[in-house]
């Protein structure tokens, strides 16, 4: 027993540390059967360490993102030793003086050392995710169905005296109540283990009801599911194509995203006016990243020449007056072309490849890196909200850069139009996000709303094609 849970916990680590890169989330809409092997113990008068074995066929729909229903049918056996000291502790029922190899009273079933019954059962079940958006899903299931019982003896499969007499009835109601954990083995395949307590309204599973007591069934069960909904893909399309802004070749999105007019101004030279941009504290903060041009002093007013100048200030006869100093090139501004948020699955790197959101942005992010010339060169930030400790989200800001730059060359991109992949942690926030009070008033819906502007990928162009 001691080494069966071993090997049980050895192998739940193993599916864990398996899985750690999928999920197995159950979305709206999804179609999912499943065939599993069951193990059946019966609970009775006469329950002791035996199980019966049998399988279980299903097909769940799910009503919503953490919501199913499942109908199913399972087909299988328990049984019950008897010895003779439950023989003579039932003379009525077996006989008076009974023993192993004779006949029940009345009838022409032996008695042996081992009862069972077929068991059917039909279900109608609910099923909801406890946790979610991580790889291994845990989910609870209650439900109604229908039970069909026979009671025989074990090798001889002869009917037991009550079931031959009629005394009760083999087809009874029940409900089902159990949970289990979901393993995603692909994007449609899962691996699913399961237990379940079935209250059975019959006092007959052993054929006999000695204390009016119910007779219940439990069972274990470990099976594949299979989704038949075709999975959404992150794959680029090139049909429906976004337009690009042919002044600075970026996708166009609401109006050109190019950013290299100064500020205040629109391309044509009309003046606009744009409030600042205000940090936590109100201040209208300053650039935080290495691209960021550093904002230029204002310039002084020219000194105006002295009546009277000084000896000493005059130039000496025969010297060559002092040069102006060269004008400070302006640096370049930084020009983000692309900031969008893409979502990835809770606290990891991998795509929430179920969001139709990141699935646009994506799609997006691709036309815009394939149209663009050979000489483009961009760097790829990654950004996270200020949930969560700040070392937690430098780090899941850098691996999602990481895999978006990773995707892009996967699907064709040139590695030479990406110079880098950086994470920004949540030093550069696009929204102020609420705190203290403030976020306690606000309910979790609003506070993920807010928090997933923040959560973004942006693309600085460092290079441009005209360039």
């Amino acid at each position: 027993s001691t080494e069966v849970r071993n090997y049980l916990s050895s192998l739940l680590l193993l599916l864990l540390l398996v899985t750690s890169v999928m999920h197995a989330q159950k979305r709206q809409g999804d179609v999912v059967g499943s065939l599993s092997v069951n193990s059946y113990k019966y609970h009775g008068e006469f329950s002791d360490d035996l199980f019966g074995y049998g399988g279980t066929l299903s097909l769940s729909y799910n009503a919503m993102d953490r919501l199913w229903v499942e109908a199913r049918t399972a087909l299988g056996q328990y049984g019950w030793r008897i010895n003779q000291a439950r023989i003579a502790a039932n003379p009525d029922y077996f006989g008076q003086g009974a023993k192993i190899g004779d006949v029940y009273p009345g009838t022409l079933t032996k008695i042996e050392e081992r009862n069972e019954s077929r068991v059917t059962t039909v279900d109608l079940m609910v099923g909801y995710v406890l946790v979610e958006n991580i790889p291994a899903v845990p989910y609870i299931t209650a439900g109604v169905g229908l039970v069909d019982f026979a009671p025989s003896n074990g090798s001889e499969h002869s009917p037991l005296p009550n079931n031959i007499a009629g005394e009760y009835s083999t087809t009874v109601a029940s409900i089902p109540l159990g949970g289990g954990i979901i393993f995603p083995l692909s994007q449609r395949v899962n691996l699913a283990l399961r237990g379940e307590y079935r209250l059975v309204f019959s006092s007959n599973l052993d054929d006999v009801d000695l204390n009016g007591m119910r007779d219940d069934l439990s069972s274990f069960s470990i099976g594949l599911t299979y989704r038949f909904n075709e999975p959404r893909r992150h794959r680029p399309h090139h049909r429906d194509e976004p337009q690009m802004c042919q002044r600075c070749k970026c996708v166009i999105d609401e109006g050109c995203c190019c950013e290299m007019a100064p500020r205040g101004r629109r391309p044509g030279g009309e003046r606009r006016e744009e409030p600042p941009m205000r940090g936590p504290q109100g201040a209208a903060p300053a650039e935080s990243t290495p691209e960021s041009a550093p904002e230029q002093p204002a310039e002084k007013p020219a000194e105006q020449p002295a009546e009277n100048p000084s000896p000493k200030s005059a130039t000496p006869e025969g010297a060559q007056p002092a040069a102006d100093p060269e004008p400070e090139m302006p640096a370049t501004p930084r020009r983000v072309a692309f900031s969008k948020s893409i979502n990835f699955v809770v606290n990891t790197d991998q795509l929430d490849l179920d969001d139709e959101q990141t699935e646009k942005n994506l799609q997006e992010l691709w036309n815009y890196m394939k149209q663009a010339c050979d000489e483009l060169q961009v760097i790829i930030e990654g950004h996270a909200s200020a949930d969560g400790p700040p070392e937690r989200n430098q780090e899941l800001s850098e691996l999602r850069a990481q895999r978006i730059k990773q995707w892009l060359l996967d699907n064709g991109i040139s590695a030479t139009k990406i110079r880098s992949a950086v994470g920004r942690g949540s030093t550069s926030p696009k929204v102020v996000e609420p705190t203290g009070d403030m976020a306690r008033k606000m309910s979790k819906e609003q506070l993920e709303a807010i928090r997933s502007k923040n959560r973004r990928i942006e693309v600085v162009v460092v290079k441009d094609c005209n360039k």
